[in-house]
């Protein structure tokens, strides 16, 4: 287990962000139909608040029902389904745990 500092660090790591923003065009909302808790209809906002709430320690539910909120405030109801945001969730997981446990690994302190 990676200590969560790791998992912080690795939110505000600008190549993560770019990844899971990469992901969320491709996969969710590639017309910037959804707004982001900043008030913008970015992926990389988008990414941003993903990549916060696992850096915080909370889990895949978390980003999925971020993702479902987002899509029920702008369209009144979920456009995707569970297992696509799960699949979401989980990449985006990938993403932030794999550049954690390289900062884990190398070494870095977590401060």
């Amino acid at each position: 287990m990676t200590d969560i500092s790791y998992y912080a660090r690795a939110a505000a790591d600008p190549g993560v962000i770019a990844e899971v923003a990469t992901q969320l065009a491709a996969t969710w909302d590639p017309n910037g139909e959804f707004t982001a808790p900043d008030g913008e209809r970015t992926a990389e906002s988008h990414a941003r608040t993903v990549v916060g709430i696992l850096g915080t320690g909370q889990n895949e539910a978390a980003v999925m029902g971020y993702l479902r909120y987002a899509e029920e405030q702008a369209l009144g109801e979920a456009r995707s389904t569970g297992q696509q945001r799960n699949a979401i969730a989980k990449a985006a997981w990938r993403v932030m745990s794999e550049a954690a446990i390289r900062r884990a690994t190398r070494g870095a302190p977590p401060s």
